[in-house]
């Protein structure tokens, strides 16, 4: 098989030459509010894409506690607690749910 005929799966979506795989990238732009990050997946899946991606981190591991920047910061923060949550959204919605804890074992990093 050439380089130009390789064929990769995620999930149930197939990747190639003639098929993109598409991200929706939301990241940390739902203000903490969860009802907000599942209208971002709903509206993610009724355009297309095959994935929707949201960020989580810690904000111990960004900023000291005493910083002026911690508030801000920890605005961004998504909660742990939603994954199971946001995981079942994206299965009714039929897109892949991606952190980027997901996408390094995908890759195998």
């Amino acid at each position: 098989m050439s380089e130009a005929n390789l064929k990769y799966e995620v999930g149930n979506k197939s990747i190639s030459e003639q098929n993109a795989f598409v991200i929706a990238e939301v990241g940390s732009n739902h203000g903490q509010d969860y009802e907000v990050a599942a209208r971002y997946v709903s509206a993610a899946a009724m355009c297309g894409v095959d994935a929707v991606k949201f960020q989580f981190f810690d904000a111990d591991d960004l900023v000291p506690v005493d910083h002026p920047a911690r508030i801000e910061v920890e605005s961004y923060v998504t909660p742990v607690e939603w994954i199971p949550r946001l995981q079942e959204e994206c299965l009714k919605n039929d897109v892949i749910f991606l952190h980027l804890r997901s996408i390094l074992i995908c890759l195998k990093l």
